[in-house]
């Protein structure tokens, strides 16, 4: 915190209650601050033995990501979360995640592959120079109070795990992002000389200055990559002004200072920075003034560490004074290092991130410093005083090279105290912490289409805790399948019961008129003289689970479901196909079950620990564009706090999309012409949209896009196609196009013919 203030006192190791006023005394900014950060201190951490490290409420539950229209960026909600007990509020709706309002410059990365998303969140200092609405214009231009303000940014992480990746898989970029500044700094008043000649009397040290001062020393560019510098104010870094234009090395700001003593000056150094530098972590320019006359600052530009033009400091630019010669390499070699006025330091060895600081309070009444001691009188080495980052994961994402997707959301939510039910006390468990595919590591939500193609892969499902391998078979790990029972004929006999339909290859599904015989399935396989009749009603649903082996992963993390053997994928692929057929249904619901009551970890002889697998169910948009596309996500990790419990999760088996033509409007050009492709896939295109790849048979003959993407939901897409041309010497030719997406292609032919003579 930047702003003018005698000293910071807020400890909470002291474990004060509040500031209480006495009459007739003193009024200090330090009394009226430390209430406040006595009250922020109680509110963040009751709200941590509330909510958690993070998150958010299930009514207005805000960071929760999503794919943008096509996949081509990603969306934040609106509303609320907690990080580490800090408030943090989004009002704006399906904000475009490079559009965030506290991170300017942000950019979705190009490179393919998996993300983790993450929400920072710190407190910035503002002042009346930051947002004029603070000063009081009835004072006529003094400041009063400064602000402190809750940022947040949503950024994105690649991970180099190899493997699948959770919201609880450990990656080391992970740590090192949200890992503390490990460097510490030391403050004293420079100590009396000794002298072993009694007739000699010491000259005395200590602080010599007049002025008490609350000196800022400040990381001016963090260690990574080389070696730290460092910069201090004797003022906390709070002498600064507004720039508002620049001609040459002269720098035009709204005000010099106040005075002599806190304001500019020939000689000082000033950082030359804006909300983007701020917002960003990076140190501004440092450089040294030549001259200040009215309200113009002028600098050498053979001083700067960095650009000085005013269009590099784009958001709300600012001048602001430092008493350091510039910045100073950090010096963890054992040595006192001197300030000025006998106020000296000492830096340890570590890192340190840009914007660390330290506060040392000096006091003339005393001739010393305000610092930490030991038991001796020593000087204790502290940590950074701020800027403190709190981080928390909120998705993992993939990124394919042009789309988009959400594979799973780690930002936990919670319901409100008056809508939780009364439970039994809280006992240690197994909670699944995602569901994936075994072989592409693919994530999959709850309420989501699968391809049957997946389903061949196996679905693992993701521990926190490790689980015991022969708790894992058959019974207790299973994947259900709801297959319609079909509607016997209007004229069966009495008698006559429903049977499952199990249609031959030729098959299709139609009335039977002939009453089957005992354990027969109803299926006619002459087709029907009229699309009514064809339509065969479905009055119910008969489950099938699936054969298939069980296991567990080599570190019994991961619970492993494969399928039986290759004749349930062909006789579930020829049930779909026969479906879509004959206009019933183009999905069949399966489930994925654990019995958690009878699941527990490998070291419990007493089988006490339990899979804890109640899994609350929350919603999310199928279209971010659409408020009525609502699915059924879940809420990882699982579990209620309860001794055992079902896990539970549905998803839907469907056909492969695949692309069944391409063709142009119109399909016959003169050279020259233009026309519009359109592509049709045999179904919606799946979360994220389909890219359907386009290749020319000439490349000569037009110009048509390499791709082009269907949108999520839809079956169809136009591509453009423009500037027709003619084979050389040829009165006609023809275009074609293939569309590629996944193992299926369509190809369309434009033909184009010489333009007749005017």
């Amino acid at each position: 915190m930047k702003g003018d203030f005698s000293r910071w006192t807020f400890q909470p190791g002291k474990h004060y209650h509040g500031v209480l006023k006495q009459q007739g005394r003193v009024d200090l900014d330090a009394d009226w601050n430390e209430q406040g950060a006595i009250e922020a201190h109680r509110v963040e951490t009751e709200t941590i033995d509330v909510v958690g490290a993070s998150g958010a409420p299930t009514g207005d539950a805000g960071f929760l990501l999503s794919a943008g229209p096509s996949g081509k960026t990603l969306l934040i909600s609106a509303g609320r979360a907690y990080v580490d007990g800090i408030l943090c509020e989004n009002e704006q709706a399906a904000l475009p995640i490079d559009a965030q309002p506290d991170y300017p410059g942000f950019q979705l990365p190009a490179t393919p592959g998996i993300y983790v998303a993450y929400l920072r969140v710190w407190l910035r200092h503002i002042t009346a120079l930051d947002d004029s609405a603070i000063r009081e214009d009835a004072l006529g231009g003094p400041d009063t109070c400064s602000r402190s303000r809750t940022v947040w940014q949503v950024g994105l992480l690649q991970p180099k795990v190899t493997g699948s990746i959770t919201c609880t898989t450990a990656m080391p970029e992970w740590d090192a992002l949200i890992a503390a500044s490990t460097g510490t700094l030391a403050a004293r008043a420079e100590p009396d000389p000794t002298s072993t000649d009694p007739c000699i009397i010491p000259a005395k040290a200590g602080y010599r200055s007049l002025e008490n001062q609350l000196y800022r020393v400040e990381i001016h560019a963090g260690s990574a990559g080389g070696q730290a510098t460092y910069k201090w104010s004797r003022d906390n870094g709070s002498v600064v002004t507004t720039w508002i234009g620049q001609t040459g090395n002269d720098l035009a700001v709204s005000s010099t200072g106040r005075d002599g003593v806190l304001g500019f000056a020939a000689g000082q150094w000033v950082e030359l920075t804006d909300d983007t530098h701020d917002l960003n972590f990076q140190p501004g320019t440092l450089a040294q003034i030549t001259n200040v006359e009215d309200n113009t600052i002028t600098i050498d530009p053979a001083t700067a560490t960095g650009p000085t033009a005013f269009a590099s400091f784009p958001l709300h630019p600012r001048i602001r004074r430092w008493d350091s010669a510039g910045a100073v390499p950090v010096n963890a070699a054992g040595n006192w290092l001197n300030l000025e006025d006998g106020v000296q330091v000492l830096w340890s060895g570590g890192s340190y991130a840009t914007g660390d600081y330290w506060l040392v309070p000096a006091r003339t009444l005393k001739a010393d410093v305000e610092w930490p001691q030991d038991g001796s009188g020593n000087p204790l080495p502290q940590a950074p005083k701020g800027i403190q980052r709190h981080f928390c994961k909120l998705a993992v994402l993939t990124f394919n090279a042009s789309v988009w997707s959400v594979t799973s959301l780690c930002l936990a939510t919670f319901p409100p105290l008056t809508s939780l039910a009364p439970s039994a006390a809280a006992v240690p468990g197994i909670h699944v912490a995602g569901v994936r595919f075994l072989q592409t590591n693919l994530s999959f939500l709850n309420d989501s289409d699968v391809p049957l193609a997946l389903l061949n892969e196996g679905i693992g499902v993701v521990c926190d805790a490790p689980v015991a391998p022969h708790s894992i078979k058959r019974p207790t790990c299973f994947v259900t399948v709801d297959l319609p029972l079909f509607a016997p004929a209007a004229n069966l006999t009495t008698g006559a019961g429903l049977a499952l339909a199990n249609p031959a290859p030729s098959a299709t599904l139609t009335l039977n008129t002939t009453p089957p015989a005992s354990g027969a399935l109803p299926v006619n396989t002459t087709p029907s003289s009229s699309a009514a009749a064809a339509v065969t009603p479905i009055l119910g649903f008969q489950p099938l689970i699936l054969s298939a082996t069980t296991s567990l992963s080599s570190d019994n993390l991961t619970i492993q479901w494969n399928v039986g053997n290759a004749a349930i994928l062909a006789y579930l692929q020829d049930f779909l196909t026969k479906l879509q057929a004959d206009r019933q249904e183009t999905r069949l619901l399966a489930h994925l079950t654990l019995k958690g009551n009878f699941i527990w970890g490998p070291n419990d002889r007493l089988a006490q620990m339990h899979l804890d697998g109640e899994a609350l169910g929350i919603p999310r948009l199928s279209d971010p564009n659409d408020a009525t596309s609502i699915l059924t996500s879940l809420k990882f990790k699982s579990g209620d706090g309860g001794s055992g419990g079902d896990f539970e999760m549905w998803f839907w088996l469907v056909l492969p999309v695949t692309i069944i033509s391409l063709t142009f409007t119109p399909n016959t050009v003169f050279a020259g012409g233009n026309t519009v492709g359109t592509v049709t896939l045999s179904a919606g295109a799946p979360q994220g949209g389909a890219v359907v790849t386009l290749t020319p048979n000439d490349a000569k003959l037009a110009a048509v896009p390499a791709s082009v993407t269907v949108a999520a939901g839809q079956t169809t897409a136009t591509f453009p196609v423009s500037g027709a041309a003619l084979a050389s010497g040829a009165a006609t030719s023809q275009l074609q196009v293939t569309g590629v997406y996944q193992q299926s292609n369509a190809t369309g032919i434009l033909t184009i013919n010489m333009a007749p003579a005017k």
